[in-house]
């Protein structure tokens, strides 16, 4: 199990990886903040500004990070999912991308669109464990 990234350090890693795609300067268009932390996955609000991102990625986002680098196949299999859903017309979060360990932190790192509301798992609970 890998440490605990700050807020500010997985800012700065994607911000790093977004410089390197050619998007000009980015900074943090607001301060980014741990959402939830556990022993699967950490989830951070991020939110970047630049003249050259584009309206996507300066939008209110989410970062996932799991808490080993052996989770890349399963975040990206839950966003290719997601991104069903979505096109489908299922209220889903636009995923921006998966990155695979080691391109902006040593875990991968999911990063989605935030949207408003509740997480599932705050209004439901543990949906997995009821079969109601």
């Amino acid at each position: 199990m890998l440490r605990t990234p700050e807020p500010g350090e997985v800012s700065a890693a994607v911000r790093g990886w977004l410089t390197g795609r050619g998007y000009g300067t980015v900074t943090d268009g607001a301060p980014p903040e741990r959402l939830t932390g556990g022993a699967d996955f950490w989830v951070y609000g991020l939110r970047f500004a630049g003249p050259g991102l584009p309206q996507r990625w300066s939008a209110p986002l989410v970062a996932r990070v799991p808490a080993g680098a052996g989770r890349y196949d399963v975040l990206r299999r839950e966003s290719a999912v997601q991104c069903w859903a979505a096109a489908r017309g299922y209220p889903a979060p636009e995923v921006l991308t998966v990155l695979a360990p080691g391109q902006a932190l040593p875990s991968p790192v999911q990063v989605m669109a935030r949207v408003p509301g509740v997480p599932l798992i705050a209004a439901r609970g543990k949906p997995w464990g009821s079969r109601n």
